[in-house]
């Protein structure tokens, strides 16, 4: 169990030994502004349920928001409404 817990990380908001980084897609804006940034280590802790970004990433983020047209390879999306 000493192996496992080396895998994990310190909370930031509930200060226990469970957080894992994951990397996930995520989302910014609406309609043509839309961007999707993927790849984005996420901390997630397992004690607390909470899931935030560190602030190099944070950072990284609102630079990639700021000039997304610098980085992005536009991609076309199927977009389902649940609207009637």
């Amino acid at each position: 169990m000493t192996n496992e817990m080396n895998n994990f990380e310190l909370c930031a908001f509930c200060g226990k030994l469970a957080v894992k980084t994951a990397h996930k897609d995520k989302l910014f804006g609406r309609g043509e502004q839309a961007v999707v940034i993927e790849n984005l280590p996420l901390k997630q802790c397992a004690a607390c349920g909470e899931s935030y970004y560190e602030p190099e990433t944070s950072q990284m983020i609102d630079q990639l928001l700021s000039h997304p047209e610098r980085q992005a390879v536009i991609r076309q999306v199927n977009v389902v409404s649940l609207a009637a």
